[in-house]
């Protein structure tokens, strides 16, 4: 899992999580789950700041919203929870990005 946060003068402003699918496209492009509900092909061999920009592309600003977010106290943060075979599953509180609403 990757997360991207932007913060000003300390305050989280906005976060972008994706979690590697594992599974590759024809072209060795690596599938990407965003947690805006979007997915993200990136070649691993461009690098995590490529895909950092990835991310970013696609986050459509909120103007008028004052959404704080805080770290998901359910998964502490991780963005997930290890299932009984030991595989990774998403936290269904913050759905994989770590953060959460506050409120």
């Amino acid at each position: 899992m990757i997360t991207v946060a932007i913060f000003i003068n300390g305050n989280l402003i906005m976060a972008r999580s994706a979690v590697n699918k594992r599974c590759a496209d024809s072209m060795g492009r690596v599938c990407y789950s965003v947690d805006g509900g979007s997915h993200i092909r990136h070649n691993p061999g461009d690098g995590y700041v490529v895909l950092a920009k990835k991310m970013l592309d696609s986050i459509v600003e909120e103007r008028q919203s004052k959404k704080e977010f805080i770290i998901c106290n359910y998964c502490q943060g991780k963005g997930y929870l290890l299932a009984p075979d030991d595989c990774r599953d998403d936290c269904p509180y913050c759905k994989g990005t770590g953060m959460e609403e506050k409120t």
